[in-house]
């Protein structure tokens, strides 16, 4: 899910430590590369939290292109298409 999560971290120079600095103390760096191997996935308020400190947008983190669309929202696509 969170395929871009590493991206992330080389491109601003961060080490994972710092990273678990600015998240909290219930996170540890293990559970950081256990997100970017997709063995587990951060709750929302984490994810947020990703985001403001890489100072982008939340959706920019999380690889969607892994996952389908709900039917709704892909049918109101393929509309737009045609």
């Amino acid at each position: 899910m969170l395929s871009y999560l590493t991206s992330w971290i080389e491109r601003t120079g961060m080490a994972r430590a710092d990273i678990v600095n600015q998240l909290g103390s219930k996170i540890t760096e293990e559970r950081v590369r256990a997100w970017e191997a997709g063995l587990e996935v951060p709750s929302t308020k984490e994810l947020l939290q990703l985001a403001y400190i890489f100072n982008c947008d939340a959706a920019l983190i999380v690889d969607l292109e892994d996952h389908e669309l709900p039917p709704c929202v892909s049918d109101r696509a393929r509309a737009a298409e045609v």
